[in-house]
């Protein structure tokens, strides 16, 4: 029991001083994830992907939601 006490703690300690991004940070994935936009309206998987594809379509905009940006061009990504 009290090695599982220790054992929380210690990672309660480690844990704690784990800090979000900064807003410059948040700015700059923001940047990045608008740029694999493709022509097409989708998003490429990476910068040397040709192609956008469903599931880095899928991946691009919950990134963008939960950062609070939109994508480039919201109109050819309906």
């Amino acid at each position: 029991m009290k090695r599982v006490l220790l054992g929380g703690l210690c990672l309660l300690f480690v844990v704690l001083p784990v800090r979000a991004q900064s807003d410059a940070q948040k700015k700059s994935t923001i940047a990045y994830i608008r740029k694999l936009q493709a022509e097409d309206g989708g998003f490429r998987a990476n910068a040397r992907a040709e192609q956008s594809d469903v599931s880095s379509v899928n991946g691009a905009l919950r990134v963008l939601k939960y950062l609070g940006g939109e994508p480039r061009d919201k109109a050819a990504c309906v």
